[in-house]
């Protein structure tokens, strides 16, 4: 995950230019501002990992399927988005954390609904007369 962050962040900076050209450009606050948008999903991934470890412990596959999926969304569209030459590509900065934050919820979901589910059905099946709890 800290690596596709800095990939976004390696991203935001070559699409505008550099920290000198971008910071000159549009200013300081407008700059970090993107920068922020763009990272804003990692930031809630790792939180979604962070919680699924401590509190999901029979969700935490699920939430890290999640979590894979958005890295490998996130690198598709920013390596599709080096390689275009359309002048709207640079629109991906601005649309794709959206997309980003709708993935970060279905592997929360994901990982939620998956550790309730696994202890409703363990917690079934210690109170079945004669079942044990082990295996």
């Amino acid at each position: 995950m800290a690596a596709t962050a800095g990939y976004v962040l390696h991203l935001s900076l070559w699409a505008s230019g550099g920290w000198q050209r971008s910071f000159a450009n549009v200013g300081v606050p407008v700059s970090l501002a993107f920068t922020a948008w763009s990272l804003a999903p990692m930031a809630g991934a790792a939180a979604v990992v962070v919680i699924a470890h401590r509190s999901w412990p029979r969700g935490q596959v699920a939430a890290a399927v999640g979590v894979a999926a958005l890295a490998a969304l996130t690198v598709w569209s920013f390596a599709d988005l080096k390689t275009s030459e359309s002048s709207t590509t640079a629109l991906v900065f601005v649309f794709l954390p959206p997309v980003q934050w709708f993935v970060v919820g279905l592997a929360a979901a994901a990982g939620g609904t998956t550790h309730h589910l696994r202890s409703r059905r363990r917690s079934r099946h210690s109170e079945t007369p004669g079942a044990t709890t082990e295996g």
